[in-house]
């Protein structure tokens, strides 16, 4: 069992310890209580080359000194220090409990001596670049020095690098950050608990890696989200949030919407814990990525220490297969030879291909070769303007369920596996180190091997991004977690009307006794003596039976109907009220009918039965009711509240709101033949509007989407739980008519002639360019395209949609076609726009070659905002099966309002045959 760092307590504090605390105060933590860890083969590769350089570094620096006192690891430093060597080798500095080892002391020159001048520090670092960290060391032995021999240092070197360069630190600015650092060390010494878990960076290094992932992963801790900084996991703790699966809750749809339509950006990453809880992809904004037949792609291994790039894989794709190539250098003599061999590949590669890379290594590798050894201009022109970074692709655009988007997390989540299960780039370093120190063969078949599964990874994962791309809607890629849209996100319903959703049981019992009517009814009816007389009266009136307008006797059975016998004997009288409404001229009626009948008796077979016009009669409410039910819904906009009201308030029919639904459902059964019909006719019309909107439901199923098929006479609309194509092509199956849509995907695989919204694409443009008023190629784009339109627009005011006329215009389109095929804007708003005119050429002006086919999606749109219209009062209120009935009782109202028929006398009149009823009118 390890100690708590409380219980014991800090007697020296160490430069191991010291650095240990500046990577990672976890790692600090553990070091304290005697934790033993794995060094990865990456951390004592570091060591030994440490040591190595610190070897050469020192005989590099008795040079310095030749012929003058030196002092090889003294067991006292003071000692040293008193007989004023002039230069003291890995000295061992303690003093009021701290310790320091540094590289190296040098002595002052005669000349700083007699200044008051004490010894400099020094440390040996191998990187070419030296580090905050290896400053903060540094300074840390400056201040155990500064005791030792009574006067701080003012300056501090640092030598590193392969040519032993040196950098002066200045020591005084950074006292204050020391003693914070050592007063933070003694304080996690001195405290009871460990520090908070942590991952950073260091952490693919450490000899604790495996333990303190472990206890992240346990605890669902923020910092496995790689994208979150210490200071914004600082804030999400201060609002109580701790874990990647509470941070994926406060993810708002709308938020990430508003940018969502941006290039760059920053990323969301409750959107990626969002992703990591449901275990999908999450696409925010369509990654788009070129592609042509030849594709290449890119990966290269190197040393960041010395700068070598000593193996280049590329994996090339084309019409005659797939290839892999791979150049290799034994030192960093053969870099140029191996540079020039990958561009003869390239230059084989011909004038179009793209060059697929992952990350900012492989840019970083292009440019530096460029520079470090040039080459063939035009070559060099071609990678630069056919090169792809596939994760810019990703950030903030694509979320897959990961903590990190590096290769090896998002090609795993796509189920590709390397076969070195360790295999990490700090892990080929280790490889080729050995390589280089023993010439193993073995060694650089798994370097070459990790190399080509770093391509075929990458293939993998463009060829997923690819498949989210902007040309068809979000599929799942085949392998790999299920797509999804980020308008598929249920949103949290908050300050909303409709049934509340409670995080504990015991706040609906609380909500319920705040609730208007029962407050009312149980507890201000004691205390309010107007409250309690107008409860009073609304149970007088609740009791009152509505009079009885007429009394009809069902005619009696004089045989039976069993049997056959005539000998009926009288078992039971029954009577039944049948509330109903009647039209009459200039308004509408309550009408009450008492129906009264005789239960007979068989002498013969012994059975009772009532006649079958009794049987017949509606339980409680005529055909009138339901109409009005009906009515009030869809032409008025009233909700299930009102239509009860209304009832109750103008005939007296006391009425639940609950009944309105189940009278609304009884209507859509009636008509649903009707509705079955009006669909039928739409697929084998000549033309289709289409169009579609989001809904909020009632209980788990939170959002569905609305979508409407319309014609100029007939409107359907019909309910579809996503916003997949699959129930639109359904639905539509065997339509060959003309379709009229907005530049949706889902309608392009309907297989029929389609017609885009040409309104559509105005108002994209001009938003554009409001947006961008100093955009001159968007600007030339929008003038050549009106003044194509306009014309088309003239003909159409003069003569109507027929082809007749309009066809003549069809020469003025392909012209302007292919001058936009020719044309090659600088502004990448217009080469957007540019790519979508040419993407739907052949569905842009379908309606110069049909009669009655119009250029805009007016009829879809006008329908789709009557529902709207009432979606305002009703969002939330519907379940599924609500909806559905409701949309077919709308879809038989807009229709009744294309034809000029009433919808209210149609409904009355108890047709079901439109048609019918339209000739009945007239």
């Amino acid at each position: 069992m390890i100690p708590e760092a409380g219980m014991n307590h800090l007697s020296i504090l160490t430069d191991e310890l010291f650095a240990a605390y500046l990577k990672c105060p976890q790692k600090a933590y553990l070091k304290l209580t005697g934790a033993v860890g794995e060094p990865s083969d990456y951390m004592c590769l570091q060591e030994r080359s440490a040591a190595d350089y610190r070897a050469a570094a020192q005989q590099a620096s008795l040079q310095t000194v030749e012929g003058a006192t030196v002092v090889r690891d003294p067991s006292a430093a003071r000692d040293a220090i008193r007989r004023a060597a002039a230069l003291i080798l890995e000295p061992t500095l303690t003093d009021a409990g701290d310790s320091c080892r540094l590289d190296a002391l040098f002595g002052p020159t005669a000349r700083a001596s007699a200044a008051g001048a004490g010894y400099t520090p020094v440390l040996f670092i191998p990187h070419q670049t030296v580090s905050t960290d290896d400053r903060l060391r540094l300074a840390f032995g400056a201040s155990v020095l500064a005791r030792i021999q009574d006067r701080p240092p003012e300056v501090g070197k640092v030598i590193h690098g392969r040519q032993f360069k040196v950098t002066r630190v200045a020591l005084p600015t950074l006292t204050n950050r020391v003693a914070d650092t050592v007063g933070q060390i003694r304080a996690l010494a001195e405290s009871a608990s460990p520090p908070p878990l942590a991952l950073n960076r260091h952490c693919v290094q450490c000899e604790f890696r495996r333990r303190c992932r472990e206890a992240a992963v346990e605890k669902d801790d923020l910092s496995l989200l790689r994208g979150l900084s210490s200071k914004d996991i600082a804030g999400l703790h201060r609002r109580g949030i701790f874990t990647v699966t509470q941070y994926s809750y406060t993810f708002r749809p709308g938020r990430l919407k508003r940018v969502a339509g941006k290039p760059g950006g920053k990323a969301d990453h409750a959107l990626q814990a969002l992703a990591l809880r449901e275990r999908k992809i999450y696409v925010a904004r369509r990654p788009q990525l070129p592609v042509t037949g030849t594709r290449a792609y890119l990966d290269v291994e190197g040393l960041p220490d010395t700068g070598l790039y000593y193996l280049i894989g590329l994996t090339v794709e084309d019409s005659t297969g797939r290839r892999h190539l791979s150049w290799w250098a034994d030192r960093a003599a053969d870099e140029p030879a191996v540079w020039a061999a990958f561009l003869g590949a390239a230059r084989e590669l011909g004038d179009e291909f793209v060059l697929y890379h992952y990350g900012s290594y492989e840019t970083q590798f292009l440019k530096t070769m460029e520079d470090r050894h040039g080459g063939d201009p035009d070559v060099l022109a071609r990678i630069r303007s056919r090169s792809v970074n596939v994760l810019s692709a990703i950030h903030a655009q694509v979320y897959f369920p990961v903590y990190a988007n590096d290769l090896k997390s998002v090609a795993g989540s796509l189920g590709f596996k390397w076969s070195e299960p360790g295999a990490t780039g700090l892990q080929a370093i280790v490889w080729r180190s050995d390589w280089e120190a023993t010439g193993d063969p073995a060694v650089k078949d798994r370097l070459l091997t990790y190399n080509r599964e770093d391509c075929a990874a990458l293939d993998v994962v463009t060829t997923a991004v690819r498949a989210l791309g902007a040309d068809s809607p979000p599929a799942s890629p085949g392998i790999g977690p299920p797509v999804a849209e980020i308008d598929e996100i249920e949103r949290a319903a908050y300050r909303k009307y409709g049934q509340t959703q409670f995080a504990l049981p015991e706040f609906a019992g609380i909500t319920k006794c705040a609730y208007f009517d029962y407050q009312r009814d149980k507890v201000l009816c004691r205390t309010n003596p107007a409250v309690k007389e107008s409860l009073r009266r609304k149970d007088r009136c609740r009791g009152r039976a509505p009079r009885v307008n007429r009394v009809v006797d069902c005619q009696d059975v004089k045989v039976c109907p069993l049997c056959g016998s005539t000998g009926l004997d009288t078992h039971t009288r029954y009577q039944r009220c049948v509330i109903d409404l009647k039209p009459f001229l200039g308004g509408v009626k309550r009408c009450v009918t008492r129906y009264r009948v005789v239960r007979r008796r068989c002498r013969t077979c012994w059975r009772t039965f009532l006649p079958q016009d009794y049987l017949a009669l509606p339980s409680k409410y005529g055909w009138g009711v339901y109409s009005w039910a009906v009515y009030a819904s869809t032409s008025l906009r009233q909700t299930n509240d009102a239509v009860a009201e209304s009832l109750q308030e103008l005939f007296g029919i006391a009425l639940q709101s609950a009944m309105v639904s189940r009278l609304r459902r009884i209507a859509a059964d009636r008509y649903r033949a009707t509705y079955e019909g009006l669909l039928s006719d739409l697929r084998n019309g000549p033309l289709i509007h289409a169009d579609e909107t989001r809904v909020a439901l009632k209980g788990p199923t939170g959002t569905g989407y609305v979508w409407v098929f319309a014609s100029p006479d007939t409107a359907v609309y019909f309910y579809s739980p996503t916003r997949s194509g699959a129930n639109v092509h359904e639905t539509l199956a065997g339509f060959q008519g003309v379709l009229v849509s907005d530049f949706y995907a889902v309608y392009d695989g309907i297989d029929c002639p389609q017609q885009k919204c040409l309104i559509h694409l105005i108002r994209d443009l001009n938003d554009d360019l409001l947006r961008n008023p100093f955009d001159e190629d968007l600007k030339r784009l929008a003038a050549r395209f009106t003044a194509l339109l306009q014309p088309v627009i003239a003909t159409i005011d003069r003569f109507g949609l027929k082809q007749h006329h309009l066809g003549k215009h069809r020469r003025d389109v392909e012209r302007y076609f292919a001058a936009e095929t020719a044309e090659n804007y600088r502004s990448e708003l217009a080469g957007g726009y540019r790519t979508r005119l040419l993407k739907y050429r052949e569905k842009l002006f379908t309606f110069l070659d049909h009669d009655g086919v119009p250029w805009n999606n007016n009829n879809a749109e006008n329908a789709i905002k009557l529902f709207a219209s009432r979606r305002k009062v009703m969002d939330g209120l519907f379940t599924e099966a609500g909806i559905r009935d409701y949309l077919l009782l709308l879809s038989l109202y807009q229709t009744t309002r294309y034809r000029n028929l009433s919808f209210w006398r149609f409904l009355l009149s108890g047709q079901s045959d439109l048609a019918a009823f339209a000739t009945n009118k007239r």
